[in-house]
């Protein structure tokens, strides 16, 4: 996928061998020229647009990849900041699910220190509202959406679960070597994978913690410790599984903070 600086009228992910069709509210219905198509984060819109996918299922003739038709046996991972709403987000599910994608992930917007744009990431408490939100829509939807996540994590995101982060649940490794944690905060990277063990300290990350977690809640690094008690109390994992996330009522207590605490 590659960015592009030409006024955006449709957005469109290819994922070989599938394409998620998505609009933006100024779309013009016409198909891009190139089938490496762009995806854009809010702060590189253009005046106007928006990453809302609020389209129906493209015409049957759109939906190819640049090999040939679209089997639609891919995953779709959507980032959601604030400028979306829970009936937006359940209608894109809802096409991406009959399109037959077969396992969605999705992550509230997490703060990038260098976005030209600060006021699209979501607090701890509007990512929560917002997903019960989502969630409540999932329950109700004809359309099961096909999440990839554990039950835990589900309800963390609304709000049920007082997590910390787990930074070294998900070790990311590319072309330059092993990424220190967390890999949002760009911190570099280590060419051995002990070192990436041994000297990162890995008590500075997490809510409470460090100043630039205190709003994150994405699912590298709460989905491991979703899991974790997961395998701890795994008849609560059930009951979650079984009767879904809890969408009203008081929600659970954040963790202390213990930025400013002297030793």
């Amino acid at each position: 996928m590659t960015n592009s600086d030409a006024p955006m009228r449709k957005i469109y992910l290819w994922k070989l061998p599938t394409v998620l069709w998505l609009k933006t509210p100024d779309g013009t219905g016409q198909r891009p020229e190139k089938p490496d198509a762009v995806v854009r984060r809010p702060w590189q819109m253009p005046a106007g647009g928006r990453t809302t996918p609020t389209a129906p299922r493209p015409p049957r003739s759109w939906a190819r990849t640049a090999t040939g038709p679209c089997s639609c046996s891919a995953p779709a991972g959507p980032t959601i900041f604030n400028d979306v709403e829970p009936a937006e987000m359940a209608e894109f599910f809802d096409t991406a699910t009959a399109m037959g994608v077969d396992q969605i992930t999705m992550s509230p917007g997490y703060f990038y220190e260098d976005a030209p744009r600060q006021d699209i990431f979501l607090s701890r408490q509007e990512t929560k509202n917002l997903f019960r939100g989502i969630l409540a829509k999932w329950k109700t939807s004809p359309k099961k959406w096909p999440f990839s996540h554990s039950s835990l994590f589900l309800d963390f995101l609304a709000g049920n679960q007082s997590y910390q982060c787990t930074p070294w649940s998900n070790p990311c490794y590319n072309v330059f070597g092993w990424q220190k944690p967390c890999y949002l905060l760009n911190r570099g990277v280590t060419s051995r994978f002990e070192t990436l063990l041994k000297e990162t300290k890995w008590e500075e990350y997490g809510v409470g913690r460090n100043e630039k977690c205190n709003n994150c809640m994405a699912s590298c690094g709460y989905e491991g410790t979703a899991v974790n008690d997961m395998f701890l109390h795994p008849l609560k994992a059930l009951a979650v599984s079984l009767r879904g996330p809890k969408l009203k009522g008081k929600m659970a207590p954040e963790l202390p903070n213990h930025l400013h605490e002297t030793t």
